[in-house]
């Protein structure tokens, strides 16, 4: 560290530990006069005016490190090279988790082609015009995919909102559920966030779809669901758990191509020697299975899920008795032995022969993949898998979704049920794809390494941000 970066960071300390010094102050006397105040407990208003003061105590030292930032660069010999002041002390208002800050900045021309800049709000990335800072938009958007759009609006809101706020009901900052909605559709989530596994030597995926009311088409949306598990491991009595299971979800017309892309991005397809596909025997899954075959000695068995076996036995008969017996010749039983039982019930229930002939037909069909899944002793959860991944929280209510947007939601929730921390991920990716303006005549950093003036400072959001261009250009200045 040189000593020009030492002396910028000192001034900042010390004017920083003026204003925190003047606040802390006023929170001993805040906390003093509160105690006895009003009707409330004692306990209740000391916490609640701890609180006032803290928040203050965080907005004031963001205003105030945010216009010495602006400053610094403003009286640089760096801005005199490439820009003059357009206007200065523009006032902007953006809502924080600690509630509303207001900082002044400086609004800039460019020497080169008159482009205007607030390069304090480049630098922060702060996108034009937003009222709510990314943090808040992070939060919101987790607890969305934990509830609803409104609902969030609402908590986010409540976590804005001071104790006083709370206890007042009067000035809550709950957030519009179409703020939400629009944080979610505008938000360029990224696709690669899944990192690579170790690859068994055995792979199973369970595959169902699920049908959602939709918006703008008559038809429902398909949405083709996949789960993919390396194992099972009990956990206690009758009780299973998948071992790292992953989900992925599309109403995409090209899913087993989009699916087959996730797959392989996580598990090395050459090490994969067996994969079993669980499904209801759905002509869009078996017709589709080797689209995962990466590799010739690969085999792909596929196994017809016991519980549309069993589903298609209690078709056929009422009575429990003959349930129990169907299923337990069908192992025992030779192929043409058991189909000569079966085809008795079409005479002894004959007023349902049509729907018997069907079932039979069925399991006709699936036959082998009935006695593989037998053989297996991998019992297949898809219908409880699609009902809390799919139904839950797309269906449980009646609504319709956009065939335009479906799949964003989609992947979301992927993420959640993959592991993914949704606000890390969203503050990671909130301003991706950034579009550079490459007629901008210098990249500069507002933190300038102008030596007769103040230094730059290694700045949280320079050192660690996300690896953005403009990050990669103030990186670069400040580490001359």
């Amino acid at each position: 560290m040189n000593t020009i970066t030492q002396i910028y960071k000192n001034i900042i300390k010390n004017r920083l530990k003026e204003k925190i010094n003047s606040l802390t102050n006023n929170m001993i006397n805040t906390i003093i006069d509160s105690i006895g105040k009003d009707n409330n407990s004692d306990y209740v208003s000391i916490v609640s005016s701890v609180q006032d003061a803290e928040r203050e105590m965080i907005k004031q030292t963001l205003i105030t490190t945010f216009e010495e930032l602006d400053n610094n660069y403003k009286y640089s010999k760096e801005r005199f090279k490439f820009y003059v002041v357009n206007k200065s002390n523009i006032p902007r208002t953006i809502t924080t988790l600690f509630g509303d800050i207001t900082f002044l900045r400086t609004y800039y021309k460019s020497r080169l082609d008159d482009s205007l800049h607030f390069l304090l709000d480049e630098m922060l990335e702060l996108p034009k015009y937003d009222r709510y800072d990314p943090i808040v938009k992070a939060y919101a958007v987790d607890i969305y995919t934990k509830t609803n759009q409104k609902l969030s609006g609402e908590i986010t809101g409540n976590q804005i909102s001071s104790i006083n706020d709370l206890i007042n009901k009067n000035k809550l900052n709950a957030i519009p559920r179409q703020s939400i909605h629009n944080w979610i559709n505008n938000w360029n989530e990224p696709n690669d966030v899944y990192s690579q596994r170790k690859t068994p030597n055995n792979l199973y995926i369970m595959i169902d779809e699920k049908f959602l009311g939709c918006q703008d088409k008559e038809n429902d949306i398909m949405v083709k669901s996949y789960v993919v598990f390396e194992n099972i491991k009990p956990i206690y009595k009758n009780r299973n758990a998948l071992v790292n299971r992953l989900v992925f979800n599309t109403s995409s017309d090209t899913p087993w191509i989009d699916f087959t892309d996730f797959l392989y991005k996580i598990y090395d397809a050459t090490k994969i020697k067996n994969i079993y596909i669980l499904s209801d025997g759905g002509k869009w899954i078996t017709s589709n299975i080797d689209e995962l075959r990466m590799e010739n000695n690969m085999t792909i068995k596929h196994l017809l899920c016991e519980f549309h076996f069993k589903q298609s036995i209690n078709r056929i008969t009422t009575v429990d008795e003959e349930r129990k017996t169907i299923f337990n010749l069908f192992q025992t039983l030779t192929k043409k032995e058991f189909f000569k039982t079966l085809n008795a019930f079409k005479e002894k229930y004959s007023h349902k022969a049509e729907t018997i002939e069907k079932q039979i037909t069925y399991i006709s069909n699936y036959y082998k993949s009935i006695k593989d899944m037998l053989k297996s002793n991998i019992g297949s959860s898809m219908e409880s898998h699609i009902s809390h991944i799919v139904a839950s929280p797309f269906s449980s209510r009646p609504k319709g979704f956009s065939s335009l947007k479906i799949n964003k939601y989609l992947k979301i929730n992927d993420y959640v049920n993959n592991g993914i921390n949704i606000f890390k991920l969203y503050l990671d990716s909130f301003n991706n794809p950034l579009i550079i303006n490459t007629n901008t005549p210098h990249n500069v950093n507002i933190t300038t390494k102008d030596t007769t003036h103040l230094d730059s400072v290694s700045l949280p959001i320079i050192e660690s941000g996300h690896m953005t261009q403009t990050f990669q250009n103030f990186k670069t200045i400040t580490s001359i």
